[in-house]
């Protein structure tokens, strides 16, 4: 939610553009669940694509 508190008719620099407007944007929830850390054994070589699918799948992407 932005809030204009002055209006320009022409191009500015970002800073006194960053003057004319006010960001009233409510802060994100907090996250409550954390995923568990994923580690893979040293010397496991590289992750097969069923384990990257995994992986990527547990950290949310």
């Amino acid at each position: 939610i932005y809030i204009a508190r002055r209006l320009i008719t022409k191009r500015v620099s970002a800073a006194m553009a960053a003057d004319c407007f006010e960001d009233r944007t409510p802060p994100p929830p907090p996250r409550t669940e954390t995923p568990a850390a994923v580690l893979r054994e040293r010397g496991a070589g590289r992750p097969t694509k069923r384990e990257r699918r995994l992986l990527e799948q547990l950290r949310g992407r």
